[in-house]
């Protein structure tokens, strides 16, 4: 995986674990080539798309290999009744593996034009797994009936290199199919004084992410302090509207966008499109925007607070606008570059925001521009980005100290 200054030489494959309501975990190793054959039909019903998607490109081989071990799971008989079992975090258990330093086919599929990996496929194989093991959680191969199960959010997603993983905390929704309200899931336990405090971590972690929304710069007004800093840009721009200050970008200049239609061949099991491929376009294009500003290969630190708030329909057109809203500058080699994922009728024209992405990305070199607001709206994008760049540092520092020189 592409982290911290590591390109395809250093990294000998990737190991992707998950554990129902824990972090799913990446690290340095190698097994393996998992490949799949292509399926040119098109179908409707939940267990033939479970397994033509299966098979289908342009998904990457990982996230094929998932599908299929998915559909054996979700093939069930939907006349006979549900009941809530308890289950342990080793009942859902998975492990996958990329041997990047052995097959040449698997490189060539997560290869980037400048020889380091792919991370948007590797997020979209995250996306498949935490799916998978949800799947595995909710079943009990006699009892559980058919459901809906969709990535909510994704909290965080931390690479920590040096310190041997990376971290990525999905939640997931069970809906019934029919008429998508809760569906009852099976019941968690702990079984070892680990998995007990992982369990409290996530119940942390939700409040966290609660009281974080609440207190957004976009529903609250800035703290004292924020204000201080919002009139600090202000001076620092007057009197530029000709000029901008030397080594700043104004940030609505960092803007970019795309658009894609959206086809069957990007859909999941439930017939809407792939989180995972949202997820991965809105890396490319928050990627290609750092790559603009710093004028080199930046690489990703972490991914802070996903919230799918909207399923995308096949025929949907969706756009992608990146903008840079936060970089200190000076000798700060950090960047935070925003994704909004926007869905568009292509009959009535009516759009909504279905995601917004939030990417932390470091420079090869300690010479990124400082971005500079010029308007209330881009001023509050600034403080919100601010906010991220130092939780991610901040956790960087209680995690990996060695870390603290990419920011």
């Amino acid at each position: 995986m592409m982290v911290a200054g590591g390109g395809l030489r250093a990294v000998a494959g990737v190991v992707l674990r998950h554990r129902q309501q824990t972090a799913a975990v990446a690290r340095v190793a190698g097994v393996r080539l998992l490949s799949s054959s292509p399926s040119a039909s098109l179908s409707s019903s939940r267990d033939d798309l479970a397994s033509v998607l299966g098979e289908v490109r342009p998904r990457s081989s990982i996230t094929n290999k998932l599908w299929r071990a998915r559909n054996s799971i979700t093939k069930e008989d939907a006349h006979k009744p549900s009941q809530v079992l308890t289950k342990t975090m080793a009942d859902s258990y998975t492990e996958v593996c990329l041997p990047f330093s052995t097959d040449k086919l698997l490189q060539e599929e997560y290869l980037t034009y400048a020889g380091s990996i792919r991370v948007g496929k590797i997020l979209e194989d995250l996306d498949a797994l935490a799916g998978t093991i949800a799947y595995r959680h909710c079943d009990d191969t006699t009892h559980y009936g058919p459901l809906t199960i969709v990535t909510a959010s994704v909290d965080r997603i931390t690479l920590l290199k040096h310190c041997g993983k990376q971290v990525a905390t999905f939640t997931m929704v069970a809906r019934d199919p029919v008429t998508k309200s809760a569906y009852p899931v099976n019941k968690l336990k702990a079984t070892t004084p680990e998995e007990e405090e992982i369990m409290k971590l996530g119940e942390h972690n939700k409040r966290v992410r609660k009281r974080e929304r609440e207190q957004s710069v976009h529903r609250q007004p800035p703290t004292e302090e924020e204000r201080l800093i919002v009139h600090d840009l202000y001076l620092r721009s007057k009197d530029t509207t000709r000029k901008r200050p030397l080594d700043t970008l104004w940030m609505v200049d960092t803007q970019r966008q795309s658009m894609r239609m959206c086809h069957p061949i990007e859909r999941n099991i439930h017939n809407s499109i792939f989180g995972g491929f949202i997820m991965r376009e809105a890396f490319e294009i928050g990627w290609m925007t750092a790559v603009l500003a710093v004028k080199d290969h930046p690489f990703l630190l972490a991914v802070d607070d996903i919230s799918f708030q909207h399923p995308v329909e096949i025929g949907s057109l969706l756009t992608f606008s990146s903008m840079i809203t936060y970089a200190p500058g000076n000798d700060s080699r950090a960047l935070q570059v925003d994704v909004r994922a926007e869905v568009i009728s292509p009959t009535t024209g009516q759009s909504k925001v279905t995601n917004t992405f939030h990417f932390t990305f470091s420079a090869p070199h300690p010479t990124v521009p400082t971005v500079l607001p010029r308007t209330y709206e881009e001023s509050m994008w600034y403080l919100d980005g601010r906010r991220r760049f130092l939780k991610s540092r901040e956790e960087c520092r209680q995690l990996c100290p060695d870390l603290l020189k990419y920011y």
